[in-house]
């Protein structure tokens, strides 16, 4: 999975209090301009705990009370939902049929297919069941620990106490034994991370020290990304922490150059470094398919591949998972990711990230993450959709590992995860958690159909002239599709 730094972060302006503001704010105190943030994260977390205890109505009321503070929250909304379905079956066992009118109104703006009338309480239950999340076919299912629960609430307590650090530390340590379970809490440690980062800022006045935060800010950045005001917050918090290092030196987990004693050996080529710990045999194979994959990429999507790249992209192999995860905080499922970093138009760094011990290092990974790399070079400003990124990348895999998307297509389908293509092509961020495996695979099937259809420079063609004048208008001058709905006869014809 790619990660391009702040240039995939929208800042959205008018928040309306000054940076100097942020900073000189007591430590104890969260920025007022994020409060809103705050309140919903809260009555969010309340809300579950009422459901949760069958209070139904008492959770509707605690959601409802802060709806115009949400900005489309989609956990928010999915929970009110889920409220409004209790609510329902509550009132019907009760016999208040007006009053279960009114809930299935509102109900019905989150939910236009939900029914009532004439419905046996079972079936109103059912609608309310959720579906087991279909098997992921592009990741090793993670293990979850129920442990991780218990510190998340652990986590969410101490954010009410405004003890940033320990909340902190509690989402990190959820996060490591089951990603899944931050989920809608993803805002709350995103500021505690940021606040821990101006914490650093105030305190420190060598801006060597500082370099190491670049990375933290990045990451919670990328947590925020739903919440508007806090990426702001984050976006300003990013400019002051650039501000002190005066630098445009590109910063990572390892100096730009390496000795022995950085416990890195570096093997170089005329676009990548690779930085490892194994036997230069290997770091050879990984620079090769690297060099291979970027020459092939340029010659599939665009013609000869430019000049070689200044600067050019480091890769770092770790040992194994365990190291992957502890180095980059990213998951231990994860076998790697790429880092993209744009300033004043130009890229300033390029990275990539994998675990040396995985088996499909050499012909999925490095692969999949040097054509990210390649991506962004050809797309730079706009950047591209998630989707067309990720179903890029993953066509630059085996074609076995490219069907094993297309095979779970048909889950997908059953258990109701599909987008609309109306939904899908406008998408430039990944979805809810719950539908991120119907995203991948219907973005691969339907980025594998457009370039089947004609030739993949033609679809790099149609994202360009997407990107100025739409998806409907470009279809028609790609494909001579004339409309999103004759895309998605298509598209659904192909799914069995």
């Amino acid at each position: 999975m790619p990660s391009h730094g702040f240039a995939w972060i929208l800042a959205v302006s008018g928040l309306g209090f000054l940076t100097s503001t942020l900073f000189a704010q007591s430590k104890n105190d969260a920025p007022p301009s994020i409060n809103s943030a705050l309140v919903v994260q809260n009555a969010l977390y309340q809300g579950r705990q009422e459901l949760a205890k069958g209070n139904a109505g008492r959770a509707v009321e605690l959601l409802e009370a802060n709806l115009h503070l949400i900005n489309g929250n989609k956990d928010y909304l999915a929970v009110l939902r889920d409220a409004y379905w209790s609510l329902l079956k509550d009132l019907q066992r009760q016999g208040g049929e007006a009053e279960a009118k009114e809930v299935l109104r509102r109900l019905r703006i989150l939910d236009p297919q939900a029914e009532l009338p004439g419905l046996p309480v079972e079936a109103v239950a059912k609608g309310n069941e959720k579906k087991p999340a279909p098997d992921d076919p592009f990741q090793q299912t993670p293990i979850l620990d129920r442990a991780s629960n218990a510190r998340v609430d652990d986590a969410l307590k101490a954010f009410q106490s405004r003890n940033y650090a320990e909340a902190a530390r509690l989402f990190a340590k959820a996060n490591e034994t089951d990603p899944s379970s931050i989920g809608e809490h993803q805002a709350s440690w995103a500021y505690c991370r940021l606040y821990l980062v101006i914490q650093k800022l105030n305190d420190d006045e060598d801006p060597k020290s500082l370099k190491t935060l670049e990375q933290e800010v990045e990451q919670a950045l990328a947590l925020a990304k739903t919440q508007v005001q806090l990426t702001e917050f984050g976006l300003q918090v990013q400019q002051r922490l650039r501000d002190r290092l005066r630098s445009g030196v590109v910063r990572g987990a390892a100096p730009e150059r390496v000795d022995s004693t950085d416990g890195w050996e570096l093997t170089e080529s005329a676009n990548f470094r690779v930085l490892h710990r194994q036997k230069k045999e290997f770091a050879e194979r990984v620079l090769a398919i690297a060099e291979e994959t970027r020459t092939a990429q340029f010659e599939k999507w665009f013609g000869p591949a430019p000049s070689e790249w200044t600067p050019r992209c480091d890769v770092f192999v770790y040992g194994d998972a365990a190291e992957y995860a502890a180095a980059t905080r990213q998951p231990a499922q994860s076998p790697g990711h790429s880092t993209v970093e744009f300033a004043e138009g130009k890229i300033r760094r390029r990275r990539l990230d994998v675990v040396g011990n995985n088996l499909n290092l050499l012909t999925s990974t490095v692969p999949h993450e040097v054509t990210h790399v390649v991506l962004a070079d050809l797309f730079p400003d706009p950047q591209l959709p998630r989707w067309a990124d990720e179903a890029m990348a993953i066509l630059a895999e085996p074609r076995p590992q490219i069907d094993k998307y297309l095979r779970a297509l048909p889950r997908c389908k059953q258990d109701g995860t599909l987008f609309g293509v109306h939904q899908l092509l406008p998408m430039n961020e990944f979805p809810e958690s719950k539908r991120i495996t119907a995203f991948y695979c219907q973005s691969v099937a339907l980025v594998d159909m457009l370039v089947k259809e004609k030739d993949p420079r033609t679809f790099a063609m149609f994202l360009r002239t997407a990107q100025r004048y739409g998806y409907e208008k470009a279809l028609e001058r790609s494909y001579a599709i004339r409309s999103y709905a004759e895309l998605q006869r298509k598209l659904s014809a192909s799914i069995p």
